[in-house]
């Protein structure tokens, strides 16, 4: 058990400051790093998104000088980050082992300034080399023919039963209930990872973004297309029945499928300008809290932080992520501004479509 003192964070000394871990190379499951601090267009690290999961910090990170190797102190994690900077530590997929996350970068335990850090969070993805998605340990459903899978054309090669393909490409997926492939498959295109709001703006600003599944790398564009071939009954109707009947979702699947449709857009349209087509254009705060409001926020205050780098408004609203704001104060401000901003009472018919009945706290 480690017994070191929590780390104390130095301050940050500017306003585009941040911080970077360094993963080091230790044996065993215990994680250590080096934290850095810089500007964030001069530091060059890979982001890392993943579901944050239970609230509990059970584990941690030892931070250690990096001249002197003394140990600093320690961070507390969940155990979702745990596993997911064991395996990046770990995996031989992942190249220079600098990160950003969350939850050790950002001081958590000061409000001020972590509304700071999240209020450049659409600067501190987009300018990372790469955006990491953490989906998850290997599970046993896993198979070894999901990877690599470079293409969604290719991974629905492997998916599909010859029968599908002796056309020369598959037009539906014959499915039974011992296929490990097409099971592995539903579990990834609709994990936990599908639900979070944050995601949405992590693998949104950044074309590099890349799938780690364990230790194994999977395309993005391929995982996100999964989702949809399941939307469009391309894939087995049985595996949505079969997630559907599990109870683990909040929403339903078709609310899902719309989030990725539209990530895959508004990532077409950043890479491929020419051949975008509206669907993918940005949009308002406002239509965007509509779109994405079946998504899940551990803290309801983050609805909006997390869309807003996605949002074509958020500088003429001067809306400034601030965690020391009850809930109800900062849905309030959002909606004043959104109103006098834009002079649209319109606006309060997307905030009629949300559930603000499940949280006391939610204005109604």
């Amino acid at each position: 058990m480690d017994t070191t003192s929590p780390y104390e964070y130095p301050p940050l000394k500017e306003y585009k400051a941040i911080r970077t871990i360094e993963l080091l190379d230790t044996p065993d499951s215990s994680l250590e790093c080096i934290l850095n601090c810089g500007r964030l267009d001069k530091l060059q690290y890979k982001c890392v998104s993943y579901v944050r999961g239970k609230p509990e910090k059970a584990y941690r990170i030892i931070v250690r000088d990096r001249v002197s190797k003394e140990v600093l102190g320690h961070v507390p994690l969940t155990k979702n980050l745990h596993n997911a900077l064991k395996d990046l530590r770990d995996t031989a997929e992942v190249d220079d082992k600098v990160f950003w996350a969350d939850q050790i970068c950002i001081h958590q335990e000061d409000d001020d300034k972590k509304g700071r850090q999240v209020e450049l969070m659409g600067e501190i993805y987009t300018n990372a080399s790469t955006v990491v998605m953490y989906i998850g340990r290997a599970a046993a459903h896993d198979t070894e023919a999901l990877y690599p899978a470079d293409t969604c054309y290719e991974l629905a090669l492997r998916i599909s039963s010859k029968q599908a393909i002796a056309s020369g490409a598959p037009t539906r997926f014959c499915y039974s209930g011992s296929s490990g492939l097409a099971r592995a498959s539903g579990h990834i295109a609709f994990g936990v990872w599908t639900e979070r709001s944050w995601i949405v703006q992590e693998n949104v600003v950044n074309e590099n973004t890349s799938v780690l599944r364990g230790q194994k790398k999977l395309d993005w564009s391929s995982v996100a297309t999964m989702s949809i071939l399941f939307g469009v009954r391309f894939l087995p109707l049985e595996l949505l029945r079969e997630l559907r009947e599990s109870g683990k979702k909040k929403a339903s699947l078709d609310c899902y499928i719309d989030a990725v449709c539209r990530s895959l857009e508004i990532k077409s349209r950043k890479s491929r300008p020419a051949v975008s087509t509206a669907f993918g254009s940005l949009l308002s705060l406002c239509e965007n809290l509509e779109w994405y409001d079946a998504l899940q926020c551990a803290d309801p205050r983050d609805h909006i932080y997390s869309i807003m780098a996605l949002s074509t408004d958020t500088k003429r609203l001067g809306i400034v992520p601030n965690y020391d704001h009850s809930v109800q104060t900062v849905y309030i401000d959002a909606t004043v501004r959104m109103l006098t901003t834009d002079k649209m009472i319109n606006h309060l018919n997307y905030v009629s479509l949300l559930d603000n009945l499940s949280d006391p706290s939610y204005p109604s």
